[in-house]
């Protein structure tokens, strides 16, 4: 008897303590968009972060600049951003233009995308390439520097938003 008492002490510890695998703080649906020179941003990263940094979403714009958050955490992933205050960032790379190798354990194949690359990328024969270029101001892409927040609500009709992103 004081076995299984023990057991089912021990039991329940560890299911309050490890919990269920949900997030530590709630999510809300989010969508917006991303525009800048008054164009679409096609293929931006969003990434919004609660206030203590313990959770972040993101989300991919298509063509239209349109994008939804998804927050990945206790290795499940969850539709929406973390409810409160969070801290926005954008970022966007030119695409090197460089297509991966059908076959990536073939010596020739890597070596031809690394060439590839490099040429794409300023690089050269024993060169070093370029940093990815941005193509929207860079101040954007860190949650500090960005100058972007929003305040997530329970009620996801009220979290959709709309980055105009500018050259200041």
């Amino acid at each position: 008897m004081i076995r299984r008492t023990a057991l089912l002490a021990l039991v329940t510890l560890a299911v309050t303590t490890l919990g269920c695998g949900k997030p530590s703080a709630p999510v809300a649906e989010c969508k917006g968009t991303v525009k800048y020179k008054d164009a679409p941003v096609a293929g931006a990263t969003v990434t919004m972060q609660n206030a203590d940094g313990s959770m972040i979403a993101t989300g991919l714009t298509d063509d239209a600049g349109a994008f939804t958050m998804s927050t990945f955490f206790g290795g499940e992933t969850y539709q929406g951003a973390p409810i409160g205050p969070v801290k926005v960032s954008i970022s966007k790379v030119k695409s090197s233009g460089v297509t991966a190798p059908t076959d990536p354990n073939d010596p020739n194949a890597m070596a031809k995308a690394m060439e590839q690359y490099m040429k794409a990328n300023g690089g050269g024969a024993g060169g070093a390439a370029g940093a990815p270029q941005s193509e929207i101001p860079p101040h954007y892409s860190n949650v500090d520097t960005s100058g972007l927040s929003q305040t997530i609500d329970a009620d996801a009709s009220k979290n959709s938003f709309d980055f105009v992103l500018t050259d200041q």
